[in-house]
């Protein structure tokens, strides 16, 4: 789908490959999982990015509660296909690629994951919105990431740890792994030093 273009990154890039590829629409997109949001609206009104973002995250709340394995990784995809649409209407609404790394994560799509992260880097690399999972997917794909990519993911980290305290304590207790990323994000940074060595000691955490 957007394969050809994956050497290409920042905003402009994303704008001049959204220009050319056609938009889907409410009424033609392929419905898997869950009931639409906005039921009884008339369609023309729901052409927006941020419905179809909320269709979704919609979405990929009812496949992570799906019980069966098949039909969870369908709610998946139809995740990723309304997040699609939404990129298509606004290349840089870091929510709907927020959605379509997590649809790649959850699914095991790793190439798309990889893709997915390089996008988020160029266009929200400080939103506070579900920061913690940009760097989590980051590290799921640390292989892949070029040197700059990964001092970007870095810069990130040393970031988090002012912002995001309470998404930063939950990515902590779900990677122990992001430990040792911590440490290396903010050596030769002594304010960064500092603060990480404050916020482990009150978490009881020994580097």
């Amino acid at each position: 789908m957007l394969a050809s273009y994956r050497h290409l990154a920042g905003p402009a890039a994303l704008l001049a490959i959204f220009a050319v590829t056609a938009v889907p629409t409410i009424a033609n997109l392929p419905y898997v999982g869950g009931p639409l949001p906005l039921k009884g609206e008339p369609w023309r009104e729901m052409e927006t990015s941020e419905v179809w973002q909320q269709i979704a995250e919609d979405r990929m709340r009812y496949a992570v509660r799906e019980k069966n394995f098949l039909e969870r990784i369908k709610g998946y995809l139809a995740a990723d296909s309304a997040a699609e649409v939404s990129v298509h209407l606004a290349p840089t609404n870091q929510g709907a690629w927020i959605v379509r790394a997590e649809a790649a994560w959850r699914s095991g799509r790793k190439s798309d994951l990889v893709h997915h992260v390089r996008v988020l880097l160029a266009v929200a690399p400080y939103e506070t919105y579900r920061a913690a999972n940009r760097i989590e997917f980051a590290l799921d794909v640390w292989d892949l990431l070029s040197a700059d990519e990964r001092a970007q993911v870095y810069d990130q980290i040393r970031w988090a740890q002012w912002w995001i305290r309470g998404q930063w304590w939950a990515l902590m207790r779900r990677r122990p792994d992001l430990v040792a990323h911590w440490i290396a994000a903010t050596e030769g940074f002594p304010e960064e030093i500092r603060r990480r060595e404050l916020l482990m000691q009150q978490a009881g955490i020994r580097p």
